[in-house]
């Protein structure tokens, strides 16, 4: 079945360019809701169940605002309540420090979100998982390229030979993927550890880098910065090919 991969949706109260909605919900906040349940019944309706998201749910690191929170656990159960499991890791703005750590993670609190009819997974520490006959692996934030590609490293000894049959999830940015200074981690690099594919967050621009590494981008446009990205979600079909959606949001 297919399988929606999203990331940076950075949920929050913004300041600019909103007002309250009439259920007291801050309006940008309830474009980024949308966005995420738009992918959700796309998904269902192509007969999928599993979304994955990696990293960066929420906007204001060490500070989790229930005008914020509330909404989004909210709209996540009436996800989960479409038979939609959802897997998620941290990034950097879900954490309070520098690294990841359960008690230090602002979606965790998710992980207490449960229905009938799916569950909502974080991950905290790298894992390899099974979803349906696929294998994926689970990285979240890494403060250094070095402590990352040390998990990377990892990953791949325990997949053994079969880590060429594993999609990995994490939230680093790749040199290319957007304009500015480079910071070393290139889609080179990510490609020689020859796993099936990248699926990186971090970066607000939707790419295809090539050799199975791509640059999720963000869900929405949330600043100036973003002005030409790409942003929307991406869909891992049944077959192995990438289906790319761009955002409804204004941009």
């Amino acid at each position: 079945m297919p399988i929606a991969i999203l990331s940076d949706l950075h949920n929050h109260d913004w300041s600019t360019y909103s007002k309250v909605d009439p259920d007291g919900v801050n309006s940008r906040l309830r474009i980024t809701i949308n966005e995420t349940e738009r992918a959700a019944a796309e998904l269902r309706a192509r007969g999928g169940t599993t979304m994955i998201i990696a990293g960066d749910i929420f906007h204001e690191r060490g500070r989790l605002d229930p005008e914020v929170l509330n909404p989004v656990q909210d709209s996540f159960r009436r996800i989960l309540d479409s038979g939609v499991t959802v897997y998620a890791i941290p990034g950097n703005h879900d954490l309070k420090t520098k690294e990841t750590t359960e008690l230090g993670s602002a979606i965790q609190t998710l992980s207490e979100t449960f229905t009938m009819n799916g569950d909502f997974v974080v991950f905290n520490e790298p894992r390899i998982v099974a979803i349906g006959d696929r294998q994926f692996a689970f990285v979240p934030w890494f403060s250094t390229n070095e402590g990352l590609l040390k998990a990377l490293e990892d990953i791949k000894k325990q997949a053994g030979a079969d880590h060429d049959k594993l999609h990995v999830i994490i939230h680093a940015g790749i040199d290319g993927v957007v304009s500015g200074p480079e910071h070393g981690l290139t889609a080179e690099i990510l490609a020689d550890f020859g796993f099936r594919n990248v699926f990186a967050g971090h970066y607000h621009n939707r790419k295809n880098m090539g050799a199975g590494i791509w640059s999720i981008g963000a869900t929405t446009h949330q600043s100036w910065r973003d002005v030409g990205m790409k942003a929307g979600f991406i869909m891992l079909n049944d077959d192995g090919t990438i289906s790319e959606f761009d955002t409804a949001a204004p941009k």
